[in-house]
């Protein structure tokens, strides 16, 4: 697992004018940072993947259409072993 030196989002942090509720980080990577979280409209729980903060503004374009081909990707999937994918934004 790598580090990003980026504080975790704390518990019961709202998103998305309080859409979505953090409940704790999952998961640390160069790239993003995954939380479980509570979608607060459906009662349901998400996964939150956060593009972290980059040096220099190439880093974050690649990053970014890193983010956007994956979810164009996971979002054409349709399988009961994978997650349903539902926003970005």
């Amino acid at each position: 697992m790598l580090s990003n030196n980026q504080p975790a989002l704390p518990a019961g942090t709202q998103l998305d004018r309080g859409r979505y509720r953090i409940e704790k980080r999952a998961v640390v990577s160069y790239m993003a940072d995954m939380y479980h979280a509570v979608d607060t409209r459906f009662r349901r729980p998400v996964t939150i993947k956060m593009l972290n903060e980059f040096s220099s503004v190439e880093e974050r374009k690649a990053a970014e259409a890193w983010f956007s081909n994956e979810a164009a990707l996971l979002s054409k999937l349709d399988h009961p072993d994978l997650a349903t994918f539902h926003t970005v934004s």
